[in-house]
Parts: C-alpha cells; sequence; structure tokens
C-alpha cells in the first residue's frame, strides 16, 4: 500500500539536515512516524565520542569525526541525547513538519 497521494512525499527527495516527519514500519510490520532529519555523510560534526562507525565515523579529508549518514530521530526531552539513529525499518515517506499553532489554544 502506497503512501504517495496521502500528503507522503517519496523518500528519495527527503531535504537534508531539516527537521521532518518520516513514516516507516517497525519489525513488527507498524506504521510509526516520527520527527527526524537525513543527514548525509561527512555533514554534521560530531563529539567522536561513539566513534565506533555506528554512530561516529571519521572524516580523514577534514580530521574531524561526524554522524554516519542516515535518518536520526530528533529528540526534545532527553537530556542525554538530542537525536538517535533510525535503526529500525526503511523510512518509506516523508513531510514538512507542520506549521506552528497560532493564536490562544
Amino acid at each position: 500500500q502506497s503512501l504517495l497521494g496521502s500528503g507522503w512525499l517519496p523518500i528519495a527527495d527527503v531535504p537534508q539536515c531539516k527537521a521532518i516527519l518520516i513514516h516507516y514500519k517497525n519489525k513488527l510490520g507498524k506504521s510509526r512516524i516520527i520527527k527526524a532529519k537525513f543527514i548525509p555523510k561527512f555533514t554534521v560534526e560530531s563529539s567522536g565520542e561513539y566513534a565506533d562507525g555506528d554512530v561516529d565515523e571519521y572524516d580523514e579529508a577534514n580530521d574531524r569525526y561526524t554522524y554516519t549518514e542516515g535518518f536520526w530521530e530528533l529528540i526534545d526531552n532527553w537530556d542525554d541525547f538530542t537525536m538517535v539513529k533510525v535503526n529500525e525499518g526503511e523510512p518509506d515517506g516523508w513531510q514538512p513538519l507542520p506549521l506552528k499553532p497560532t493564536g490562544e489554544l
């Protein structure tokens, strides 16, 4: 069943380094929608604290550690991490974030 036509855009056209919503199915086949961003290889510098190739990788040309390429879930309310790598399921569609509320709720 295709997500296209329901407001979801093809994952091949995902913007880079921008907060968006992504859809994927977990290991049990359940739909999940999360706030995330796609980070291309060697573009966003990291601390190098997790330099195991899964989270951080060394960018030899620029002598720095960067986050590995892929989708990263954005986390607003966790003191230890602000984002974690999406490693379950394959994102298959994306949408821009909705506009923030205006006026009183």
